[in-house]
């Protein structure tokens, strides 16, 4: 009984209003994930003077940023795997748990191997078990609102950044490192709350599909209830009652019979063509009055155009492709999908895209902190305290928050690549002339600018790949995907400390960082310019 009370409210159709509340269950578990594990480089600047951990320095805690930010994507293989088989919310109170424990163990370590261990890694699990749960199950409810839904479903990492960075800079400074750990774990009852209201939406039974089908055969579906209908099946609609309507009109009573044939002709063709084209916004117009040659003989233009502008146009990778939207695959079908060229832009968009984010945000607090500190090359710069330095997040996480808003819009009313590639491109540029920056208010637009930038992509990189790998297979793609992250996340702190060490200046490593996020449009661009729109060859997927 309990189960089809659960399957009753979720059994809607795409883009029903309930979808935005899992939506929002996932931006309060990025709230929460991202807004203590983004703050350990908060922590660490206390931890440099803890005698129990041997005054480690910068190069040494920068492992924790690594591991905990870098391993993430490897444990969300993982759970990619599991979110499949398993409910999300399931996943997002395990996701709670490792967190919770991972920051009362973080407190009581007595060596600086015990707080990576100890925290890091359990932190790292933590995100790894929360990324592809969310977005999958966000995914699964929408289909012409999916940017905007998913920039909802992104913005808790801004919203973490702006309400728990500020807080553990004033905890840190007021308590110290380990009495900070404890109390933070408090935040963790919100990764409880925004479980309760995480679901993947549950196909509609197969009652309501005849009884839709019937009504669509009658022409009796109004505007609104076709609107929520998936793209084919409006298509089909259309294309029935324009069947019906003109044949009426023409033969009268023994048309209708022969109409009847043909609609469940057309019914076969696009509900065949449906799993394959439910998040793809082609419009198939039909004219009335038009006969079935005509239909065939309009398919074959779309098919042949299609063939022209796909360059895995062959029929294995077709086959591979549908096997992949409808079914389960097996290893070697995994294998072959890796090889792809949809699966390795992905991947490659998000790994270099890595080394900036991970980069940032390990470095961002030691370079701001550093002004006017004696035997550094900004000790003529005003000095700027700790915990005005961590108050930077601030500006970092409210245009986060304002990103996933209006750049999931902008990507609705314009494209994804075409937003992806503007805000990865503003992003690069604000990343070098950062490094020439010196005061606050030139490190607050910094931060605002990074911020809005780093949210964009964060908020697109999600549909990219549901729009390309939907179906039984999307949470193990997707988070396959997101490994790619992991080599830059693991070793982006690392690269960049080493960097400052070396050059002992902060200049080196931001102009590293913003030439890493020039990569990913450039892939975007050459990759994923398949159609034309807004004037642009790069507008539309």
């Amino acid at each position: 009984m309990v189960l089809d009370g659960y399957f009753s409210i979720t059994r809607k159709p795409l883009d029903h209003p309930l979808g935005y509340t899992v939506a929002i269950s996932g931006a309060l578990m990025e709230l929460m994930c991202y807004g203590i594990t983004n703050g350990f480089s908060i922590f660490s600047e206390n931890m440099k003077t803890d005698p129990e951990l041997h005054y480690p320095d910068a190069g040494q805690l920068a492992y924790g940023n690594s591991v905990a930010a870098g391993l993430a994507p490897i444990f969300g293989v993982l759970a990619g795997f599991l979110v499949d088989r398993l409910p999300s919310r399931a996943m997002l109170l395990t996701s709670t748990l490792f967190l919770f424990v991972g920051l009362w163990i973080g407190s009581v370590a007595k060596t600086r191997e015990g707080v990576i261990f100890g925290y890091c890694l359990l932190a790292s699990i933590s995100c790894g078990f929360m990324i592809s749960p969310c977005a999958t199950a966000t995914g699964t409810w929408f289909n012409k609102r999916l940017s905007i839904a998913q920039g909802i479903n992104s913005c808790g990492g801004g919203l973490g950044n702006f309400i728990i960075q500020p807080v553990l800079g004033i905890l840190v400074e007021r308590y110290g490192w380990r009495r900070a750990f404890r109390y933070t774990s408090i935040f963790c009852l919100i990764g409880v709350l925004a479980s309760v209201f995480s679901c993947r939406r549950a196909e509609p039974i197969e009652n309501d599909k005849e009884e839709q089908n019937d009504a669509i055969d009658k022409g009796a579906l109004s505007s609104e209830e076709r609107s929520t209908m998936p793209t084919c099946e409006r298509h089909f609609s259309l294309a029935v009652n324009t069947q019906v309507q003109s044949e009426t009109t023409l033969h009268g009573d023994q048309a209708e019979n022969n109409s009847t044939e043909r609609g469940e002709s057309i019914h076969a063709h696009f509900t065949g063509d449906c799993a394959s084209n439910m998040h793809n916004n082609t419009s198939i117009h039909v004219i009335g009055g038009s006969t079935k040659g005509e239909l065939e003989q309009h398919e074959m233009v779309q098919s042949s155009k299609a063939n022209d502008n796909n360059d895995d146009s062959s029929s294995d990778h077709k086959d591979l492709m549908h096997a992949m939207h409808t079914r389960p695959l097996s290893i070697v079908e995994n294998l072959r999908v890796f090889f792809t060229r949809d699966f390795l832009t992905n991947f490659f968009m998000y790994f270099f895209f890595a080394w900036t984010f991970f980069g940032l945000l390990s470095h961002a607090f030691p370079y701001f902190s550093s002004m006017g500190k004696k035997g550094t090359p900004y000790e003529n710069a005003t000095k700027i305290p700790d915990s005005k330095a961590s108050a930077l997040f601030t500006f970092w996480g409210a245009f986060q928050v304002f990103s996933c808003l209006f750049v999931g819009t902008i990507a609705g009313v314009t494209s994804e690549p075409f937003a992806y590639i503007t805000c990865c491109i503003l992003g690069s540029i604000m990343c070098i002339i950062t490094a020439f920056f010196r005061t606050y208010a030139l490190f607050a637009l910094s931060m605002s600018v990074l911020g809005f930038c780093t949210a964009g992509v964060f908020t697109l990189m999600p549909c990219f790949i549901v729009k390309q790998f939907y179906g039984p297979n999307l949470g193990f793609f997707m988070s396959t995907i997101f490994l790619g992250g992991c080599i830059g996340g693991f070793c982006s702190p690392l690269v960049v400390a080493n960097l400052v060490l070396l050059t002992k200046s902060s200049t080196a490593s931001f102009i590293f960082m913003g030439c890493c996020m020039m990569v990913p449009p450039t892939l975007c661009f050459f990759s994923m310019s398949r159609h034309k729109k807004c004037g642009m060859p790069f507008c539309s997927l």
